[in-house]
């Protein structure tokens, strides 16, 4: 069976074709951004303080994680949802519902109305997601996606790094003023203004999604194909430990290192703002080598930096749980790991992006099947080793799997390079 292709001929009186498609790629990733503001600053400001809020660590497990599950399932339907409804439009649609969820954060941050946006998020992000990387992916020739791919998470990653660094300052600010409550509250209100933004450019290219022609086939809902289990069982490990365990349990091992301040001399700085600047780093990463380390995989090729990258990981992760005691020594090391993750995500995405919208559906639920079971393992494993070297030595043995894994697959695509 051929890959999945998608059209980017211009057949529907695009004219130039590739030029505005590349415009609509930058326009897409700022709406994405936008997007991210509400969902980064609850990893930013949940782990910290979820037991203020009356929650236990497993609730703060589900929530962290339903958004991820429920996309399991949203991908195929905002698959469905794309063929069928005007791309404009639903972009649009998705973006000011995932504006009201942020809004709904601060109004009812109890735990029923919490999953339940989570789980409505869930949706919003699978939609908005594979609206940004199939503009990617058609903006460029299949050898040059990684580049492209590269360039829209890049840029979807200022969201993350705004909504972690923002969200931790806005809360730490307005709870100085006026008390937990009314911090946590007006944190997100304004978040979510913010977030509404992001309308603007997602209405600007209105007419190119409208004019684009996309050929997306039912495909993703049948088998995984047999040459691209492997890749699909890198992308759970890689969402399981940089998306889910590290991402989620961070901020609870500094805290456990400590306390609620980190002193810097005679001053002291608010965890959760510092934690915000720490997961930033992973963004910050993204934002500015995403382009550059999509085309270093397009190089030197995707099954190489893969099994180069997951070793990297491995090493850093084993080390972090043998100096977890120290405190400068794990961020220091969780700062290297980001970088390692960043390619991994790429790399990941460029090889699946190559193979068509097919294997990148796949390839994207394997990513959130892993990130929803990270933060759940390490919460749940937490509630009964309270170590700081747990999460990391959790991490550092699902990545010295993922490196086997990818080790197996340059050697079977050395023997058969048309593989």
């Amino acid at each position: 069976m051929q890959p999945d292709a998608i059209n980017t001929n211009d057949t529907s009186g695009l004219g130039a074709g590739r030029p505005m498609l590349r415009s609509a790629v930058i326009l897409t990733g700022i709406a994405t951004a936008f997007s991210l503001l509400g969902d980064q600053a609850l990893y930013a400001i949940l782990p910290i303080h979820y037991q203020t809020l009356g929650l236990t660590s497993l609730q703060l497990g589900l929530i962290l994680s339903m958004n991820r599950f429920v996309r399991l399932l949203t991908n195929h339907l905002a698959g469905w949802l794309i063929r069928r409804i005007h791309f404009s439009g639903l972009f649009v649609g998705v973006l000011v519902l995932g504006a009201g969820l942020t809004f709904l954060y601060g109004t009812w941050p109890i735990f029923a109305i919490l999953i339940g946006a989570r789980l409505l998020w869930g949706f919003c992000w699978s939609t908005i997601r594979q609206i940004g990387t199939m503009t990617s992916i058609a903006a460029m020739p299949g050898r040059d996606v990684g580049r492209t791919v590269g360039l829209y998470s890049g840029l979807s990653r200022a969201g993350s790094i705004t909504g972690l660094a923002l969200g931790g300052l806005l809360f730490d600010q307005f709870r100085r003023l006026w008390g937990f409550e009314a911090g946590w509250q007006w944190c997100f209100f304004v978040l979510a203004g913010i977030s509404l933004l992001g309308v603007i450019p997602a209405a600007t290219i209105g007419r190119t999604l409208r004019r684009m022609s996309f050929k997306l086939h039912a495909e993703p809902d049948g088998p995984v194909p047999r040459t691209s289990r492997g890749l699909l069982i890198c992308g759970f490990i890689v969402g399981c430990v940089g998306y889910g365990i590290i991402f989620s349990k961070l901020g609870d091992v500094l805290k456990m290192l400590t306390g609620d301040s980190v002193e810097f001399g005679s001053r002291a700085l608010a965890l959760t703002t510092f934690t915000a600047l720490i997961l930033c780093s992973r963004h910050i990463i993204g934002l500015v080598g995403g382009p550059m380390l999509g085309r270093l995989s397009d190089r030197i090729g995707h099954r190489t930096s893969a099994f180069v990258f997951l070793m990297a990981a491995t090493i850093l992760l084993a080390v972090a749980a043998l100096v977890s005691q120290s405190f400068w020594a794990v961020v220091v090391l969780m700062i290297m790991f980001f970088v390692f993750t960043a390619c991994l995500i790429v790399t990941l995405m460029a090889e699946a992006g190559r193979a068509g919208p097919s294997t990148f559906a796949w390839l994207v639920t394997a990513l959130d099947l892993g990130g929803a079971t990270g933060p759940l393992l390490a919460w749940t494993v937490g509630d009964w080793v309270k170590e700081t070297w747990m999460p990391f030595a959790i991490a550092a043995a699902l990545c010295f799997v993922g490196t086997a894994i990818a080790l197996a697959r340059l050697i079977r695509a050395r023997r058969a390079p048309s593989l």
